[in-house]
């Protein structure tokens, strides 16, 4: 990204002021960060981005002139050497509308009301800068626990057959490795693990999605009993059915939980 006098340029796009207000204030009160200002409809949000190349992009689902959709359309022809972190937020929750900005190029979706300090600690996260407060930790053992860690991932992904040569199987293996870092029980994959996997290798996090999902598939069309078996221990206990990204994300990370324990 570029940055200017060593800040990473934020533009806001959101009619709400008083809400747009205090992401600024929270972004200015950061050293990495510059708020160029906030804009309050579409056209304008494209002009700025055209214009500026901001690094943080965060806009309102709902914006008048020009929608959110039709924004991240038109950012694709920007003259961007890396692309730029971008943010959706709503006021509502929808699956389909959450997988259609993800396609189109957003980083991550929040929904309201949310933390704005999170907010902040997301871009930080995408960005890759590091969090005060976890600098200050002693870490005395970290390579070698994160070493393990990829090494017990690894194996189990390989006991299921899934290729090493196709991308959904290191997509698969850093989504395990979030899940099991960040010790979650629950987790969204769509919010929260595939835009950061889309972070870590340079892509988009439906092309995070659909690359997981192909290498299931492909993998259970060749030997599903062995698929099942290393997932559950047993064989047909989900009939013909393969699973889904989450059921064979969340069973894999559960297994794996328990051998940790």
């Amino acid at each position: 990204m570029n940055k200017k006098d060593d800040k990473y340029k934020v533009l806001i796009g959101d009619f709400d002021e008083v809400f747009a207000d205090k992401i600024r204030k929270e972004f200015n009160s950061d050293d990495n960060f510059e708020t160029l200002g906030i804009v309050q409809d579409g056209e304008g949000v494209y002009s700025a981005v055209k214009e500026f190349l901001p690094d943080v992009i965060i806009l309102n689902i709902i914006l008048p002139n020009l929608d959110s959709l039709t924004i991240l359309e038109s950012i694709k022809s920007v003259n961007y050497k890396i692309p730029p972190v971008i943010i959706v937020i709503s006021p509502f929750s929808s699956e389909s509308m959450i997988t259609k900005v993800m396609e189109e190029g957003a980083s991550y979706f929040f929904i309201k009301p949310f933390d704005i300090k999170l907010l902040l600690r997301r871009v930080k996260e995408m960005i890759g800068l590091s969090i005060t407060s976890r600098e200050n930790l002693p870490r005395p053992n970290k390579p070698n626990e994160d070493k393990n860690l990829d090494i017990l991932i690894t194996q189990s992904v390989n006991s299921l057959g899934i290729p090493a040569n196709i991308k959904g199987y290191n997509y698969i293996r850093a989504a395990i490795h979030i899940i099991l870092k960040e010790n979650k029980e629950e987790y969204a994959l769509t919010k929260s693990i595939y835009p950061l996997i889309a972070i870590k290798y340079a892509t988009t996090p439906y092309r995070v999605e659909r690359a997981i999902r192909h290498a299931i598939g492909s993998t259970w069309n060749r030997n599903s009993n062995r698929m099942e078996e290393a997932l559950y221990g047993t064989v047909n206990i989900n009939g013909s059915n393969r699973p889904s990204n989450a059921q064979f994300i969340a069973n894999l990370a559960n297994k794996l939980r328990l051998q940790l324990a």
